[in-house]
């Protein structure tokens, strides 16, 4: 038996599905019976996926999944073509199953990886049931505002841990590559305390990274459509970032060409002594 919110509702001569005559099917999740499922086979899912990534894009909109399946594979992209079989698995998802450990691997150290500028989390399957999986990404890191004495990696390795899952340090390198949970705000700075009771500021360089959001700092959306900004803030600041842009390109037009001043200053050369000499001995 249907329930009342499924029922469609049409009154007098409205025509059905007109906005006076029509009333909107609504889903209330909440209020839904829970559809229990039932128990599958852990280790035969695991057999059958053990050559399989899994990854999700953040910036749904305008964002084509079967084209990222269609592109990535490329000789140019992760050279695999023919060797891998994608599948679009809805709402963002998508898997593809290789036929080797070692295109798997090379594909995972291509990592971060991104389509259309707009950055994916790409990991191996596992059996998860939470809606957000897979949400993070290995990014290697660039730390500044350390003091030499405390490049280390007991300093790096805190550092590391601060932001996310710490997987490499290159101490000498001032670098750190950490697997970033990205459904939260990437972090560009960060105070630090030394022994001494010091306070000091380190900033963050994310290799890799190419759109994100400059308000909010998720890699979701840009600031076009932050939704923490209105569309009087939008458009305000997508003005600062014209006017911004100009300005560079005006001050590298008044630049002079490198060398052009030496090249006013300097008087011409003599010609060599020896020039009637070389040309003799040809």
């Amino acid at each position: 038996m249907s329930n009342q919110r499924d029922l469609v509702v049409t009154h007098g001569n409205h025509r059905p599905g007109s906005s006076a005559s029509h009333a909107m099917r609504r889903l209330d999740i909440e209020d839904d019976e829970i559809i229990k499922l039932p128990e599958c086979e852990l280790e035969a899912a695991a057999e059958r996926f053990k050559l399989t990534l899994i990854g999700r894009v953040f910036q749904l909109k305008s964002r084509s999944i079967d084209a990222l399946i269609n592109l990535l594979p490329k000789p140019r992209i992760w050279n695999v073509e023919g060797r891998v079989r994608g599948t679009n698995l809805g709402n963002g998802r998508f898997q593809f199953d290789f036929e080797n450990e070692h295109d798997l691997q090379s594909v995972l150290n291509k990592r971060p990886c991104h389509f259309n500028q707009w950055s994916f989390a790409l990991e191996r399957w596992e059996p998860f049931t939470w809606e957000d999986f897979p949400n993070s990404i290995p990014f290697w890191i660039s730390v500044t505002g350390v003091p030499v004495h405390f490049w280390n990696d007991g300093t790096f390795s805190e550092i590391a841990k601060a932001l996310g899952k710490k997987l490499t340090l290159d101490s000498k390198r001032a670098k750190i590559q950490v697997s970033i949970n990205v459904d939260n705000p990437l972090e560009f700075e960060r105070r630090v305390g030394f022994p001494n009771g010091d306070i000091g500021r380190v900033t963050f360089v994310y290799d890799g990274l190419h759109r994100y959001c400059l308000n909010c700092k998720h890699i979701s959306h840009d600031e076009n459509s932050c939704p923490l900004l209105t569309e009087k803030e939008r458009e305000h600041r997508r003005l600062q970032r014209l006017d911004q842009n100009i300005n560079s390109e005006k001050n590298l037009q008044l630049e002079p060409p490198r060398g052009a001043n030496e090249n006013r200053t300097k008087r011409p050369r003599s010609p060599p002594m020896i020039a009637t000499y070389d040309q003799t001995c040809h």
